[in-house]
Parts: structure tokens; sequence; C-alpha cells
């Protein structure tokens, strides 16, 4: 709806679910390959910042081809933070209560993109416009990449930590 109301043909517009769809398995792929040798916290980093660059250039899309960068990006981080998700509970919590903790957090998800469409349609029926619930998804994706990376260097210090007294 939204590339419509920007002009853009419905064709157009529909040809980014295709895109989204091919780079989440690109994605989910390669990020569980970079997981694999990085580890889930730096790999998360950069599934979040792909997410945010993909968020901030909505902003901005107003052509076709700009909607199928974003759709690119989106994709990308969209089917990467499914695949690290589960490394990264295990790297956390450990395998003890895996599954449980999995799930509360797959169901997170769901919730959050239940909600999110819901709301950001609520935002445009007040507003006319997306533009203020694409930049709270922006917001969220900043907080998201700061809580990332602070994960990332708690991961660091405790590992340091843990060799200096061992």
């Amino acid at each position: 709806i939204h590339a419509t109301g920007l002009g853009i043909a419905t064709t157009s517009a529909v040809s980014t679910l295709p895109i989204i769809g091919g780079l989440s398995t690109s994605g989910r792929i390669m990020m569980g390959i970079t997981s694999d040798k990085i580890g889930s916290r730096k790999a998360l980093i950069i599934s979040l910042f792909f997410m945010l660059v993909a968020l901030i250039w909505l902003q901005f899309a107003k052509e076709a081809w700009m909607l199928y960068i974003f759709a690119a990006f989106f994709g990308f981080a969209w089917g990467s933070s499914f695949v690290l998700m589960s490394p990264m509970i295990a790297d956390l919590f450990g395998l003890s209560s895996h599954g449980v903790l999995f799930g509360v957090v797959q169901a997170g998800m769901t919730l959050g993109a239940f909600i999110g469409p819901i709301a950001t349609g609520y935002i445009f029926d007040i507003t006319g416009s997306y533009r203020q619930g694409f930049l709270i998804l922006g917001v969220v994706g900043v907080i998201g990449l700061i809580l990332a990376v602070l994960l990332q260097l708690a991961g660091t210090n405790a590992g340091e930590y843990q060799r200096a007294h061992h």
C-alpha cells in the first residue's frame, strides 16, 4: 500500500516481495556461515546493521528501484535474524533451557510481526503518512543495534575476564 501510495505501479510494488523472500533465504545461509566463523554476537550486529540501513533507506525511498534496494537489505536482515536466534540463545544461556527460551523469543518476534503492521496502519490512519511509523521502526532498529553492540562488548569482556582468572 505504501508503494502504490507513492504512485508506483502495483506490479512494481508487488515485485519487492520475491526480492525480500529470496534475500531472506540468502541471509539465512550466509549469516549462518558467518555466525559459525565469527560468532553469533558479531553476526547479529551485522544483521541489525543491514536492517537499520534498510529502515533508514525506506524513509527516502520514493521510486520503485529504491524500494527494491530496501527489499534487498530488509530481506537479507530479516532472514538472517531468524537463523541467528538459536545460536545466540545457546551462546548466552546454554542448552539446558534452550527450547523454552527459543520458544519465548520466537513468540516475541511473532507478536512484533503481528503488532507492527497494525500499529503502522493505525499511525497512517491518524496522520495520512507512513513516515512516523517507519521512523519509529528506525529508532527501534538503532536501539537494537546498540544493545547488540553492548552484548558483544559484554561477551568480549566476560571472555577476557575468564581468560585472566583461569
